[in-house]
């Protein structure tokens, strides 16, 4: 039960983590955007990129719940 509620504090910063990555990107996308319009860049590489890390790090917590809950027996 110990390494359920720690992988699941851990998604859920995780989460956090990238809606406010997510955000930060987008609204830097958009205040650059106004200066001038290869500003649009940022939010095409940056989103991918963001979401290509924190789904690893989705996978490590994943693979960590899965090898704390198989060590025990219920």
């Amino acid at each position: 039960m110990e390494a359920y509620y720690e992988a699941r504090r851990n998604q859920q910063s995780i989460t956090e983590s990238y809606h406010v990555s997510n955000t930060l990107i987008s609204y830097a996308g958009a205040v650059v955007w106004f200066g001038f319009i290869q500003g649009l860049a940022i939010p095409a590489i940056g989103i991918p990129m963001s979401y290509d890390r924190h789904e690893t790090l989705v996978e490590k917590n994943r693979t960590f719940l899965q090898e704390e809950c198989s060590k025990g027996t219920i």
